[in-house]
């Protein structure tokens, strides 16, 4: 007797495949949909700054724009939600890990012997303040190397005093007092090991490996994977007994060396991949945190709030800078700028106000008000920055610069060498730093300097000339078209006065420093 096949579960198989497969279907293509969107999170950023970049705007402006705007579109919103929210939050809480370990670093390597300075008692911008001062001014004035140095000072003091606070006010509620003092004395501990064994035991390890890769020399893997696996295990000694990651780390990366190789290649690569990959991103889930539909503006409280908050970050930090540089013997003038200077807020501060959000401790609104803060503290230290060098530029006395033994009535002769096309931009650059008036105007003999080989002495043929010669090699040739091409078009486009001619320096590598010579007096 022949046995009927079941059709109730070959139709419930199929039934469960095609779920399986939409299932499948409908992740992939919403997997894709946020991996674009966090891409463009990217790029638009990097369009804003490039937008912003007449008003000299730094990235974390762009940053914040983009990533509130883009994180506040209805379809991206409603794509964040559930297990990828708490993913972005597990991925920002644990770039905010190598942010302050790098501010540890920078902190200590910051210019805290050159100059005392007693600082304000609010917080500052986390070492922003300093590297934009730094950027800005070039630290080549007086008034640059206070700015710098107090912002170092008080961003230093800023995280200090949070990582000592933690300990007694801390972020999760306690139990019971007794609970509490059992954390405090477990949180004490950690950090008085971690606070020993980095200063003591790290120097040691971390001179080996720097002597085992000195300069000039690739570094080994194995020696990178052992001192990055000693600094993470130096982080995260404290967490082990209930103390803050992230305020961990900025106390590890405050004790542990800073000087040598290895040191200077983690911090930069470290800094590196924070600029390009995790600060737009850190923004973008603050745009998911927060919902700007939710800003209570028709309230009273809530703009009583916000100037409130305001006032305490601009009076605060002016008038603590104002006098205690006026302690110090400096005017008012120059105090001011740099009081406004330091006022401004940086990516902790974004990250803390969110934080707070999270465990309830503050409202939306207040959050918001707070990143409302923080982008007006960043926005005008551009403007500030102009106003101090435009300032010190009528104060100090310009000494003109000229040419010894020249007649600047006469035509300036220049014979300007080129290596090959990469020296392009500097030589062009030299040239356009060299020009004058349009009479008497320039004459610049470019010269291309080519050593010659055995390859190149078979291709030598009679030039113009009695004593000239040129070759016919093609890579010679074409270097030199590319060349004349470039000087041409440089020409053309803003080369009033000056006369450009060719020349061509064939010659053995010991022999060039001579036959330049020959080729200059002649």
């Amino acid at each position: 007797m022949s046995r009927m096949p079941n059709t109730n579960s070959t139709s419930q198989n199929i039934t469960t495949n095609q779920r399986c497969l939409n299932f499948v279907t409908v992740t992939m293509m919403s997997g894709s949909e946020k991996f674009i969107t966090i891409i463009s999170a990217y790029v638009l950023s990097r369009v804003a700054h490039r937008l912003l970049k007449p008003l000299s705007q730094p990235f974390i402006t762009s940053d914040l724009l983009i990533g509130l705007i883009l994180a506040s579109l209805p379809p991206v919103r409603d794509s964040f939600v559930n297990q990828l929210t708490l993913t972005l939050d597990n991925v920002v809480d644990f770039g905010m890990i190598f942010y302050t370990f790098v501010l540890g670093f920078g902190s200590r390597n910051g210019p805290l012997r050159d100059l005392e300075v007693t600082n304000s008692p609010c917080n500052g911008g986390l070492c922003w303040n300093a590297l934009h001062i730094h950027h800005s001014m070039r630290c080549k004035s007086d008034i640059g190397k206070l700015g710098i140095v107090a912002g170092v000072h008080s961003d230093m003091i800023t995280m200090f005093l949070l990582s000592i606070g933690f300990i007694f006010f801390p972020m999760e509620n306690i139990a019971s007092a007794q609970e509490g003092i059992k954390d405090i004395i477990k949180m004490v501990s950690a950090l008085v090991i971690q606070t020993t064994v980095a200063p003591k035991i790290s120097p040691i390890f971390i001179d080996w490996v720097n002597n085992e890769n000195p300069e000039g020399k690739p570094l080994q893997g194995s020696h990178l994977v052992l001192s990055m696996a000693f600094m993470a295990v130096i982080c995260s000694c404290a967490p082990w007994f209930g103390y803050n990651s992230f305020l961990s780390a900025f106390m590890a990366g405050l004790f542990l060396p800073s000087e040598g190789r290895i040191s200077k290649w983690a911090i930069s690569k470290i800094n590196y991949l924070l600029s390009i990959l995790f600060y737009p991103l850190l923004f973008f889930w603050v745009g998911l945190k927060v919902d700007l539909s939710s800003f209570q503006a028709g309230s009273m409280e809530t703009w009583g709030r916000f100037f409130s908050l305001l006032l305490i970050t601009t009076v605060g930090k002016v008038a603590g800078t104002v006098i205690c540089g006026l302690l110090l013997g400096y005017h008012w003038p120059e105090l001011v700028p740099i009081g406004l200077l330091l006022t401004a807020k940086g990516h902790f501060h974004a990250y803390l106000a969110i934080h707070a959000l999270r465990n309830g401790r503050i409202h939306m609104t207040t959050c918001i008000s707070m990143l409302i803060v923080i982008f007006l503290t960043i926005v005008h230290t551009p403007f500030v920055v102009k106003h101090i060098i435009e300032r010190a530029r009528k104060r100090v006395p310009i000494h003109r610069m000229a040419l010894q033994c020249t007649d600047p009535s006469s035509e300036l002769i220049i014979l300007l060498c080129v290596h090959g096309p990469h020296s392009l931009p500097s030589t062009i650059n030299l040239l356009e730093i060299s020009r004058g008036k349009p009479d008497p105007g320039l004459r610049v003999y470019v010269t291309d300097m080519i050593e010659l080989t055995e390859q190149i002495a078979a291709t030598l043929v009679q030039g113009e000339g009695v004593d000239n010669m040129t070759t016919t090699d093609k890579s010679v040739t074409e270097m030199r078209d590319q060349i004349s091409h470039a000087f041409q078009a440089y020409i053309d486009k803003n080369g009033d006065g000056i006369t450009i001619s060719r020349m061509l320096a064939l010659s053995t590598f010991s022999g060039m420093a001579q036959d330049l010579s020959g080729l200059a007096d002649a």
